[in-house]
């Protein structure tokens, strides 16, 4: 049984190139071609028993279930790769998300720090203005002080000529 088997699973492995003459048994010859107990394969036009008229069917179950398990194996590949990217994704999703919020802070952060320049600058631009009405003024102080020396000095000039 296990030469049959093994006969079996050496068809399912055979890749032809177009052009290229079979080595190995056809799947048609598989279902004329019977092994006997020793494991010689022989070739019969009518099938010697009732089990070997379900060898050729059974190459195709074979083939078909290896095909199957191959198919069940790409399956489970892709449901891995795809439940990775999920897990990607999500946690990709919670960094953006995090990065929003930092973003958000800084853009409060950012906002309050510019009205606070704003305002400081408001103060700072009054202060000046104010810082020049005071120079202003004190220049007018100035000058009355001059006048006012000046006058003074004459006064002293005309009290001691006398």
């Amino acid at each position: 049984m296990s030469n049959r088997s093994s006969s079996i699973s050496n068809l399912s492995d055979v890749s032809r190139r177009p052009g290229d003459e079979p080595d190995v048994p056809t799947a048609a010859h598989a279902a004329s071609a019977s092994v006997d107990d020793e494991g010689t394969e022989r070739e019969s036009s009518e099938p010697a028993s009732p089990t070997e008229e379900t060898t050729g069917s059974r190459v195709v179950d074979d083939s078909a279930s290896q095909g199957g398990s191959r198919t069940g194996v790409l399956l489970v590949v892709l449901a891995v790769l795809l439940l990775g990217s999920l897990a990607l994704n999500l946690k990709q999703t919670r960094a953006v998300g995090a990065l929003e919020r930092k973003s958000e802070e800084f853009q409060t952060a950012l906002t309050t720090a510019v009205e606070r320049i704003d305002q400081e600058t408001a103060r700072a631009d009054a202060a000046e203005s104010r810082l020049r009405g005071i120079t202003g003024a004190v220049d007018t102080v100035n000058d009355r002080i001059a006048s006012l020396q000046e006058a003074l000095d004459a006064l002293r000039a005309a009290t001691t000529e006398d």
